[in-house]
C-alpha cells in the first residue's frame, strides 16, 4: 500500500464516456450561443425599429391634420421619451447580458473543444474507437470555432 507522499496513478485520465460528456457540454453551449446570437440580432433590429415606427406614427397624425401643432409637438416629445426609454431598456436589460453571456459561453466552448481536439487522438486510440466513431467525433468536433468570435 502506497504511503501518503506517493501519488497514485489513476487507471484513465480520460475516458470515452469523459470525452462524450464534454462534448455533449461544447455542444449545449454552441447552442445557446446561436440563441443568444439571434436574441442580440432581434433585440438590435427592435433598437432601430422603435423610433422608426415612432417617427412613422407622427408623420401619419401630422400629415393627417388630426391634431394640432402644439399637441404634435408633445406628442412627438412624449413619444421620442418613450421610444427612448424603449430602446435604452432593450440595451441596458437584454443585449449587453447576451453579450456577456456570449463571451463567456464561447470561451467555455471553445476551451472544451480545445482539450477535446487534443485528447480524442490518445482516447480513442487508448479505448480502441472504431473509424466511424472517430470520424463522428472529429465531424462534431469541427462545428466549433478555434477561437472566440466576438459578438458579431
Amino acid at each position: 500500500m502506497p504511503d501518503n507522499n506517493e501519488m497514485v496513478p489513476r487507471e484513465s485520465p480520460t475516458s470515452g464516456e469523459d470525452f462524450e460528456i464534454a462534448l455533449l457540454q461544447a455542444e449545449s453551449l454552441l447552442r445557446d450561443v446561436d440563441r443568444s446570437r439571434a436574441r442580440v440580432r432581434l433585440t438590435q433590429a427592435l433598437s432601430l425599429g422603435i423610433p422608426l415606427a415612432v417617427a412613422v406614427m407622427l408623420t401619419l397624425a401630422i400629415g393627417a391634420g388630426s391634431v394640432g401643432a402644439l399637441t404634435a409637438l408633445i406628442l412627438a416629445a412624449v413619444c421620442a421619451a418613450l421610444a427612448a426609454l424603449a430602446v435604452g431598456w432593450l440595451q441596458l436589460f437584454i443585449l449587453v447580458p447576451a453579450v456577456r453571456r456570449i463571451g463567456r459561453d464561447e470561451r467555455a466552448m471553445v476551451e472544451i473543444t480545445g482539450v477535446l481536439r487534443e485528447l480524442m487522438g490518445t482516447v480513442s486510440e487508448r479505448e480502441g474507437w472504431s473509424a466511424s466513431r472517430k470520424h463522428l467525433a472529429r465531424t462534431r468536433i469541427a462545428r466549433f470555432p478555434i477561437s472566440s468570435r466576438g459578438s458579431r
